[in-house]
């Protein structure tokens, strides 16, 4: 979720098209782990289904791009908002609701182009986070149910905090000095890229 509120935020697209469009990125930068809640049908369930099901670029795109549509065409992320500000005034925001302007057809396909994207970089990041220590290595089968091959690119091991924290002080600078959003986001994905190199080199040195 945080590599894909990052990513919106340091194309400007906050500034275009209001920080609902980077609630989305984040929404489904996390969506291809929908697959991980076949853990409520057993463990056998959960081990055939994750990093199956969802993490494939047919499904994973699919469910993105819908969302994106889904997000733009009725405002779910502002309706949430107003939701819980009524409730909680910290929430509130001045900002315009984009269900009460004009829908165009250029501005939904941004949404689908954010949603789709955004999906795919949790792939991404599968790809490069998929090995544990002393585990063998978590392949990702990308053209699901096409084909059952594999792929991986193991450069960090599972359960590193290296990058969450990286994330985690990024969007800490952002929440206090917003007028730095997009400069700060783009200095966090550099740092990430830095960080997982680092550990990649490391891992085979």
């Amino acid at each position: 979720a945080m590599l894909g509120i990052n990513g919106a935020a340091a194309l400007g697209l906050h500034r275009r098209h209001g920080w609902q469009i980077v609630a989305l990125a984040g929404f489904s930068a996390a969506l291809p782990d929908w697959d991980g809640l076949t853990i409520i049908l057993g463990a056998n369930c959960y081990a055939a289904a994750h990093r199956v099901c969802g993490h494939n670029l047919l499904v994973a795109g699919l469910l993105g791009a819908v969302t994106g549509w889904l997000c733009y065409r009725f405002d779910f992320f502002t309706k949430i908002q107003q939701a819980a500000a009524r409730k909680w005034p910290l929430f509130a925001t001045a900002e315009p609701d984009l269900a009460s302007g004009q829908h165009s057809p250029r501005e939904s396909l941004v949404w689908i182009a954010v949603g789709l994207i955004a999906a795919y970089s949790h792939l991404l990041a599968d790809l490069l986070f998929s090995a544990g220590d002393s585990l063998p290595v978590w392949h990702i089968p990308l053209f699901w149910p096409f084909s059952h091959a594999g792929f991986a690119c193991p450069m960090v091991p599972w359960g590193d905090v290296g990058t969450t924290v990286i994330f985690a002080l990024g969007m800490i600078f952002m929440a206090r000095r917003p007028r730095y959003i997009q400069s700060t986001a783009i200095c966090t994905l550099l740092l990430v890229a830095l960080y997982i190199m680092l550990r990649g080199s490391l891992r085979f040195s």
